[in-house]
């Protein structure tokens, strides 16, 4: 059913849909708490097996690449923090990483054009060309596309879209919010991403995607800096990880503020429970 009406129907199905937040949260933090224990106990595994599993199946169910991608990457970030990275594991973690990717669209049905309605077969290797050609070359293709013709600034629909659906979902005023799924353009092919700067440079203008490029970089310094201090800056530093892998192909930044809203006040409620000590 959360598959279903989620990534078939499209609609909003409550209070559940803060479910995937809550795995990916709730993961990491088993995970701090297991790296940081001198003495490990088998119940200790059987826990962050358990938590691994439930939270990857919940990814799994949203039907959303991006919900998987999240889930992994975020991981990934609290074990570069607390094991030392080679360069044998940062190609394996990408093998493995596109190899998920990879996967995910297959079983998603996106692997090429016109797939239900032509009647060409084709084969696992076309399928794998398409892809990293489609989401290599595509997004550059279409956010060219979209300097190069008349744009207008639509000042905010994406970085105020959380407080505008807010306000709209109390009945204070009667504007929805702007949907963050984008219309398809052919550059040859179609595609819906257009990179990160799109959404940024659509909001504000260049300027403002260069400032906020600016301090979204700030963050990740400050995030990594502080990562073994702050758990905190630990969890922002893991997390943040995704939108910036991401920023190739679109905006993760502002465009899911509600999910670093919720973040920050699973951080800010963990604290009271923390027992290890950081610095």
């Amino acid at each position: 059913m959360y598959r279903y009406y989620t990534s078939v129907k499209g609609v909003d199905i409550g209070f559940i849909k803060y479910s995937l937040t809550v795995a990916i949260f709730s993961l990491l933090l088993i995970l701090i708490d297991f790296y940081n224990k001198q003495r490990r106990t088998y119940f200790m595994s059987f826990r962050l097996v358990l938590i691994f599993i439930l939270s990857f199946t919940t990814a799994f169910l949203s039907a959303s690449k991006g919900a998987f991608m999240f889930l992994l990457i975020s991981t990934l970030g609290i074990y570069s923090v607390y094991r030392r990275i080679n360069i044998k594991l940062v190609l394996k973690t990408v093998g493995i990483t596109l190899a998920v990717f990879i996967i995910m669209a297959t079983l998603l049905k996106k692997s090429m054009p016109n797939e239900h309605t032509s009647k060409i077969e084709y084969g696992v290797i076309d399928k794998i060309e398409y892809l990293l050609y489609s989401y290599s070359t595509l997004p550059l293709s279409a956010f060219d596309k979209f300097l190069n013709e008349p744009y207008k600034i639509t000042y905010g629909d994406i970085a105020f879209r959380f407080p505008k659906a807010v306000l709209y979902k109390t009945g204070l005023t009667n504007t929805p919010p702007k949907d963050l799924v984008e219309k398809y353009v052919k550059v040859p092919d179609l595609v819906n991403v257009y990179t990160a700067y799109y959404k940024l440079i659509k909001d504000f203008g260049i300027i403002y995607s260069l400032t906020a490029m600016f301090f979204f970089g700030y963050l990740h310094t400050y995030f990594f800096i502080n990562s073994k201090k702050s758990f905190g800056s630990l969890i922002g530093f893991s997390m943040l990880l995704f939108p910036l892998t991401m920023t190739f192909f679109e905006e993760n930044y502002m465009s899911i503020l509600s999910t670093w809203i919720q973040v920050i006040l699973f951080v800010y409620a963990t604290k009271f429970f923390i027992k290890h000590k950081y610095g």
